[in-house]
């Protein structure tokens, strides 16, 4: 099977579509759209007319992606294709993060429309941003370049955003497709593989409820947003670029909050969030992300990254603890976990040791985002 395949345009296979982020001059300028044909010379005035003559799709299904794999990617692609919602009504958005060699789509054929976005600053921060300024339908849907859409994912979601007019930001059902048996530890920490399930009812949660925020506001794996609920966060990024990344982004590789950042701001706006299991995604796991290693690396950092982005947004779960309370709590923390153990004792333990560091890091920080506008 060939990994190098290229999607036409809808309803006309000779067009295909690229959108260029110009990297050069100031940070997140708007996407440029670049039309081309790589079989007929036609002039790009002609090829937008037929753009603006399609009916406006309801929701556009971005895919950020850096060096991706292939054959997973693959998968992804041909579970949009099994989407039962009409190909006319949705629109796939690939966000190229400076790949290495560019992703190709040569070869493929589907029946809905392709865009290609080439994002070169790196970061899922920066290849979101860039998703988000090109989107032009009524709803946005961020899906992994490994997670695998159920046919009736986008219907679904599109459904739950019509019931309810509140709804800003929801996430779905996540579920495992292991690529290697996993191990019997494992669902103790699946939510670090971006797994979520949260049962079979659906849930929504905002400020308003006066309510402690609840475990199932959205991630990033299939972060479906309603496009109207998004300029107080596109403020927020602009202003705030250097802040975000500085407490939600640890390294390209290494694991990120700006998923939950974006999320933040859209409650602190005032927005309404859900859980929809009826939509659901299988993510495709890979053997290396089944170690303890793997674990013993990445949940540090995401606990140290939560309690960063949290205190950032005035939504603290936990009081900030001073240094030399981390270095008590981590010592104390050793023996309760039993961390000589391995592996889920030491994992605990790690995991435990971020988010004390990260409260110790909130102890004496005033910064705080202002309130979304």
């Amino acid at each position: 099977m060939s990994h190098h395949r290229q999607f036409p345009a809808a309803h006309d296979p000779s067009v295909y579509w690229t959108l260029v982020v110009n990297p050069a001059p100031a940070p997140h300028s708007a996407p440029h759209l670049r039309p081309f044909s790589p079989s007929l010379n036609q002039p790009a005035s002609l090829l937008r007319q037929r753009v603006s003559s399609r009916i406006p799709v309801q929701i556009t299904v971005a895919i950020c992606t850096r060096n991706p794999h292939l054959v997973r990617l693959a998968r992804v692609i041909d579970g949009l294709r099994a989407q039962n919602l009409d190909p006319s009504e949705w629109q796939l958005l690939l966000v190229d993060n400076d790949s290495h060699p560019p992703v190709s789509l040569h070869g493929w054929s589907a029946p809905f429309s392709v865009r290609i976005l080439t994002a070169s600053r790196p970061g899922l921060f920066h290849a979101r941003l860039a998703a988000i300024d090109a989107n032009r339908a009524p709803l946005l849907v961020f899906i992994d370049d490994d997670t695998v859409p159920a046919p009736d994912f986008l219907r679904v979601l599109v459904a739950a955003f019509a019931a309810d007019p509140r709804l800003v930001a929801a996430g779905p059902r996540i579920v495992p497709d292991y690529c290697a048996p996993p191990p019997a530890w494992l669902p103790e920490f699946a939510w670090a593989l971006a797994l979520r399930d949260m049962g079979d009812v659906p849930l929504s949660w905002s400020l308003a409820d006066e309510t402690p925020m609840p475990n199932f506001t959205p991630i990033g794996a299939g972060l479906a947003l309603r496009a109207t609920a998004l300029p107080p966060y596109r403020a927020h990024a602009r202003s705030n670029e250097r802040q975000i990344l500085a407490r939600s982004w640890i390294g390209q590789g290494s694991g990120g909050n700006e998923d939950k950042d974006l999320v933040y701001t859209l409650i602190r706006a005032g927005g309404r969030v859900a859980y929809i299991p009826d939509a659901v995604l299988h993510h495709q796991i890979p053997p290396e992300r089944l170690t303890p290693s793997y674990f013993e690396k990445l949940l540090p950092g995401l606990a140290w990254l939560h309690q960063r982005t949290l205190h950032a947004h005035g939504l603290d779960n936990h009081p900030p603890i001073s240094r030399l309370g981390c270095y008590l709590r981590s010592v104390r923390s050793w023996f309760h976990h039993r961390a000589w153990r391995r592996p889920v004792p030491r994992i605990r333990w790690l995991a435990a040791c971020g988010i004390f560091r990260g409260l110790a890091d909130n102890q004496g920080d005033t910064f705080r985002y202002p309130p979304p506008a």
